[in-house]
């Protein structure tokens, strides 16, 4: 899955794309499986996290890539936000990663 995600969002650097999902899917399982382990281990449960994990990946995924398609003619969802502060607040924190400042200017 972590390899299949930055084919489909079409990302430029595959393999370092490929190796941060597949962290970040990693992360979230791992806490998934501790939530379900803390919860008693049903069964029932496990299939309830893995059916809302997947479709919670599937969602974002196809926002990601079909916004800037099939979205309204406007910056925030060509750039595949739903939110204009989403959108804003990330271009902020890309803003000053690039810029010279340090993170406490931020706040």
């Amino acid at each position: 899955m972590g390899a299949i995600i930055p084919v489909v969002l079409k990302d430029s650097n595959w393999s370092l794309a490929w190796l941060i999902s597949s962290l970040i899917l990693f992360i979230g399982t791992l806490f998934l499986y501790a939530a379900w382990c803390f919860a008693g281990r049903g069964r029932s449960l496990a299939w309830f996290l893995a059916m809302a994990f997947l479709v919670r990946v599937l969602a974002g995924v196809i926002t990601e890539a079909g916004l800037p398609i099939w979205g309204y003619d406007e910056t925030v969802q060509k750039s595949g936000y739903l939110f204009y502060d989403a959108y804003k607040r990330d271009n902020d924190a890309w803003a000053l990663a690039k810029s010279d400042q340090t993170l406490l200017s931020a706040y």
